[in-house]
């Protein structure tokens, strides 16, 4: 892999009841969450916590590029990349949530 083209598209669907339902779900109401681990197979929390934090706001789909995978002088043992969306109930409360995830190999 050559991490200076790295450009992978994720975009959020959902499916209730096999009806996709991603228009019912509020870009607000999805959170996106990095895991990785480094070459020693350390969890990487920090580098973590400040990519979550900085895709706070990016909605329902993101664009993974080599900035995503923080690699330093090496590609991460483990990265997981989870989008978790909150489908609404018609009153606004949560009614459901689920996660979906993608590992980068």
């Amino acid at each position: 892999v050559d991490p200076d083209k790295i450009n992978i598209p994720l975009t959020l669907v959902a499916k209730l009841y096999n009806m996709d339902v991603t228009d019912d779900i509020k870009a607000s109401d999805v959170e996106w969450t990095r895991y990785s681990e480094d070459a020693s197979g350390n969890e990487r929390t920090a580098l973590d916590n400040a990519w979550s934090l900085k895709h706070a706001d990016s909605g329902k789909s993101i664009v993974l590029t080599k900035d995503d995978m923080d690699m330093g002088a090496y590609m991460p043992k483990v990265i997981r990349f989870t989008a978790t969306a909150t489908l609404r109930d018609g009153e606004g409360n949560a009614a459901a949530k689920n996660s979906v995830t993608y590992d980068y190999e």
